[in-house]
């Protein structure tokens, strides 16, 4: 009932040498430490080994960092699980000062998928708190509700007993259980969500994937990873949310073509981002955040808009 958990071995490999590049440690050095073969190191930090807990205890403890750590960054819910569960569940009854609100049903269901996910996660963690802050929001309101839902967590957490049952409901009914537990989504929240969304020129029925960031154990150098867009991987993402970034992609790609011609510079600055980040993203070596994916919507959007308005002008 319980099994809404996927594994990502390149997360795991990912963090382990990032972590060992950070504290200085040589692989030789590392294979001495923990008595595992260089070349076994490498198949796991590469993340083409799935590793015996007995060898992740020897090299957690030979780099200095938590096992449990370790795991919560590796180790995350199953989106897809979350979305069969919304379509399933029966739709709850609009709240009456949403009841003539378009789109207000579809905007819950966003904001559910995007809540069942992040508690999921807080549930299971050993500091919520932390982990509470690594996500990516629509909007400061409601970072400001998880961030204060993962306060609760952490000074009174809840027995095993309740964490379960809590995992259980949400995993069976996350729409019923977060309205049950939290009040989640207020009425409030969901205007706040489709404020956002017209005003970022995206549909008002999205979903909200919650992206993790990658500095849960601190490993990266300062002023490694740039705002709105973190290191690509398919943890979490669901096969249709890969796909959607894949569209993005190439729609970006079409309209920056050919190069010299200033667009990815323009996109760049409508981002608040580098060039060569956005020359990574646009090569699939880095994804965008949530939020900064609907800013690219939006971005492709109008540029699309505007070409087409040459074209037409050009025929006439």
């Amino acid at each position: 009932m319980l099994a809404d958990l996927k594994l990502d071995l390149r997360l795991l490999g990912r963090a382990l040498r990032g972590t060992r590049e950070k504290v200085g440690i040589s692989l030789r050095t590392l294979s001495k430490d923990c008595g595992i073969s260089p070349s076994q190191i490498v198949r796991i930090e590469s993340g083409e080994f799935d590793c015996l807990l007995s060898s992740l205890v020897r090299i957690g403890a030979a780099l200095g960092v938590r096992i449990s750590d370790l795991i919560e960054v590796c180790v995350n819910p199953d989106y897809d699980l979350y979305q069969k569960a919304l379509l399933a569940e029966s739709a709850t009854q609009l709240p009456a000062g949403l009841a003539n609100e378009k789109h207000a049903a579809k905007a819950i269901n966003g904001l559910v998928f995007g809540g069942a996910v992040i508690l999921a996660s807080l549930f299971r963690s050993s500091h919520p708190k932390k982990l509470a802050r690594e996500f990516d929001y629509p909007s400061p309101a409601i970072a400001d509700r998880f961030l204060a839902i993962s306060e609760s967590l952490e000074e009174k957490p809840p027995s095993l007993t309740a964490r379960r049952w809590f995992l259980e409901k949400l995993q069976a009914k996350p729409e019923e259980t977060l309205q049950y537990v939290y009040n989640f989504p207020s009425e409030q929240l969901v205007r706040t969500f489709l404020a956002v969304a017209r005003r970022r020129g995206h549909r008002p029925d999205f979903l909200w994937w919650p992206m993790r960031g990658t500095s849960f154990l601190d490993y990266s150098a300062p002023g490694r990873e740039e705002k709105g867009l973190t290191p690509v991987t398919d943890s979490g993402n669901s096969p249709a949310v890969l796909n959607e970034i894949k569209k993005l992609r190439a729609r970006l790609n079409r309209v920056c073509e050919p190069r010299g011609s200033g667009k990815q510079k323009e996109l760049a600055a409508f981002l608040g981002v580098s060039m060569p980040r956005i020359s990574e993203w646009l090569a699939g070596r880095r994804e965008p955040s949530g939020e900064t994916a609907l800013r690219m919507f939006a971005w492709v959007e109008d540029q699309e808009k505007t070409k087409r308005a040459t074209v037409n002008k050009v025929k006439k």
